[in-house]
């Protein structure tokens, strides 16, 4: 008689945005998770410890109506540095890594150069079904 239990299966899902530049929906494989160096978590919390990464910052915001500007961009600039100063691996992840996720990476694809419908072109080419919020859409689209 086997009485193994059944294999749990991720449902995590990581995108690769850009050099050192990633997004993934909820973290639920901690194993998986812990190759980035920073996790900036749009969701409200992750399954595992914040100390599974160098760097954690928790920002919880809706998938709804823009957040606060200054913040998003701060948070942004954070993220820009990190990945492309720093050249460490950052993670930004919620609950499905398609809005949330997508409009804090956009911003830092913006720091980096890109401009308008570039930078949604160019998240969507990297995660399928990214950005079907259009509030979202057109503050990238519209970034000065």
């Amino acid at each position: 008689m086997n009485h193994s239990l059944p294999l749990i299966q991720s449902k995590m899902e990581i995108f690769q945005i850009d050099e050192n530049l990633y997004q993934s929906s909820i973290i639920d494989d901690v194993e998986r998770a812990k190759v980035f160096d920073v996790c900036i978590d749009l969701a409200g919390g992750i399954d595992p410890d914040a100390s599974d990464f160098k760097i954690y910052l928790n920002w919880t915001i809706e998938d709804a109506g823009l957040p606060d500007l200054e913040i998003l961009k701060l948070v942004a600039f954070f993220g820009y540095d990190l990945a492309y100063k720093k050249k460490m691996k950052v993670l930004v992840h919620c609950k499905q890594g398609i809005n949330r996720a997508s409009l804090i990476n956009g911003v830092i694809l913006w720091m980096k150069g890109m401009r308008g419908e570039e930078i949604v072109n160019y998240i969507r080419s990297k995660r399928p079904g990214a950005l079907f919020n259009q509030n979202f859409v057109n503050y990238l689209v519209n970034l000065k």
